[in-house]
């Protein structure tokens, strides 16, 4: 017997978890149950084949924040239902299903040569850009350091309220309109935010110029994002903002932080590696326009 595939709007899916646990858990990601569960939160929506009345696979697509014209899929198939079309028939039920809407559905894998890439690009995923991941590690006798600003320069937080309102106001200063542009709402913000006092604001006397969003858990740390205005850019601010994270992070116990840029980015990817973060990992973005 084929496959059936429907159709579902996400505060709908949940309804389908307890069927979903027939999938089981794979090794490497998320159940059916497990995506079907997250669904409604994210606002995204799933195709779900069926054979003989059991789901054996999914496709799905989840808004970014921020970019509404893209659609972040992902999907599975169990494995003793692979390599006989069915994920090819998922997305496929996904593209036509989007057909017209101007979306671009796209998805991240890490190597050019992992089944995922070579399946998307059997079905028209054409490569969009390439991200870097990088990670610093402090050197020996950098610990209690603090970093030195030349005057005018300081490092303030803000409360929560205005924490979110100026952070926002500078990302959008620093990014617009660079392609990495990726605009945050202010519920994303608070929803995100585990305290206002992770987002360290850099300011010349009292102008905000640039702003760092550090998540520190235990021994490891990210920063992201991190940036500075346009017309503070090129006079050493950027070097100034990082080096104060890291002496912040190392202070509070951190011995690992990693951050993601743009490949492209090419002034951020010098500035990081000249202060001592290296290229570990690349993650490789397709897309196709559906």
């Amino acid at each position: 017997m084929g496959m059936k595939i429907r159709s579902y709007r996400a505060e709908d899916a949940a309804a389908l978890a307890a069927g979903g646990r027939a999938l089981g858990r794979r090794e490497t990601a998320v159940s059916l149950h497990r995506e079907l569960t997250n669904h409604p939160k994210m606002g995204g929506r799933v195709w779900v084949g069926v054979v003989n009345g059991q789901p054996i696979g999914y496709a799905s697509v989840i808004p970014l924040p921020g970019l509404p014209h893209l659609l972040e899929l992902d999907g599975f198939v169990i494995p003793s239902q692979q390599r006989r079309g069915h994920g090819s028939a998922l997305l496929a039920a996904v593209m036509a299903d989007l057909a017209g809407s101007g979306k671009t559905v796209t998805y991240a894998v890490g190597s050019h040569d992992e089944p995922a890439a070579l399946f998307l690009r059997a079905h028209q995923f054409t490569i969009e850009h390439e991200e870097w991941q990088m990670v610093w590690q402090p050197q020996a006798g950098q610990e209690g350091k603090t970093a030195v600003f030349p005057p005018p320069l300081t490092i303030r937080t803000l409360p929560q309220p205005q924490a979110i309102a100026q952070f926002i106001a500078l990302y959008d200063r620093s990014f617009d309109p660079h392609p990495w542009y990726q605009p945050y709402t202010p519920d994303e913000v608070a929803a995100f935010l585990v305290s206002p006092a992770d987002l360290h604001f850099l300011y010349a006397n009292e102008m905000p110029i640039g702003f760092a969003w550090l998540r520190l858990a235990g021994e490891t740390a990210e920063i992201e994002p991190v940036g500075v205005v346009p017309e503070w850019q090129g006079r050493g601010n950027g070097r100034f903002l990082l080096q104060h994270a890291l002496a912040y992070l190392v202070r509070h116990g951190c011995r690992e932080v990693h951050l993601g840029v743009w490949q492209s980015n090419q002034a951020a990817v010098q500035l990081y590696q000249r202060l001592g973060f290296r290229h570990t990992t690349s993650r490789y973005f397709y897309g196709r326009l559906a």
